[in-house]
């Protein structure tokens, strides 16, 4: 994470997980370099991270918090609704039922949601609305499919959802082939603002449409003679 200073953004996700990234990318896309990012492997390790900023308050050097795909636990939940600077400036975005049934999205820095517009939705879809209502994105096809995909893996669906599945789980598939975050990071972005986004890699769809399991997705993309070629495959199948 970068040097914090004044006026900055950061965002907390998941860490191996195509929705806690998908995040992540919006926020740069949104922000540029103005966002800095923290990935923890669960809510605990979230709640101690943001524990300790707020007891050194480091956090207070942030205008903007955003913690998405995880509910704030308590104290940090009480903590925040009791500060009035963190319960206007850090905002959760959590697609858990699990958060309604603990009580932890009933105050007005929480967006707790596990159906929206008819569909289940996923935390990177409800930061994607945010930051379309509050005017940090402009709506594009690209944008539009890159969170309907991981929309489609976060929640299962891409199971039933045919070609447009596949696809989703292929997004997956790519994020767990790349040795660091910053690689997936970096590729989603860039071909976001090409605003031409299709993850049909059509050298492997043979494979994974005889068998589409998780494993079987990452193992075909992981055995790939050359992981650049692969990736150059990607890159020249999302600019036709």
């Amino acid at each position: 994470m970068d040097k914090l200073e004044e006026n900055k953004k950061i965002i907390f996700s998941l860490k191996n997980d195509v929705d806690g990234f998908g995040s992540i990318v919006l926020a740069r896309l949104a922000f540029e370099r103005d966002v800095d990012y923290y990935l923890v492997n669960n809510k605990s390790e979230l709640e101690t991270k943001i524990r300790r900023m707020i007891d050194d308050s480091s956090i207070y050097l942030y205008d903007q918090i955003f913690i998405t795909g995880m509910p704030l636990l308590s104290p940090s939940y009480d903590l925040v609704s009791n500060c009035p600077y963190l319960s206007e400036h850090l905002r959760v975005f959590d697609h858990h039922q699990s958060t309604i049934n603990a009580n932890l999205n009933n105050l007005n820095f929480t967006d707790v949601k596990v159906n929206d517009n008819g569909h289940i939705t996923c935390s990177s879809e409800l930061f994607y609305n945010y930051l379309l209502e509050n005017g940090y994105l402009e709506r594009s096809k690209a944008l539009d499919d890159f969170v309907e995909l991981t929309r489609l893996e976060e929640t299962w669906e891409w199971k039933n959802a045919g070609e447009l599945g596949i696809k989703a789980h292929e997004l997956d598939a790519l994020l767990k082939s790349l040795a660091l975050p910053t690689e997936y990071i970096s590729f989603i972005c860039n071909k976001i603002k090409e605003d031409k986004l299709d993850y049909e890699l059509k050298t492997i769809e043979e494979d994974i449409i005889k068998d589409p399991s998780y494993d079987r997705v990452v193992k075909v993309v992981r055995s790939s003679v050359d992981k650049d070629r692969l990736l150059l495959k990607i890159a020249n199948s999302i600019a036709s």
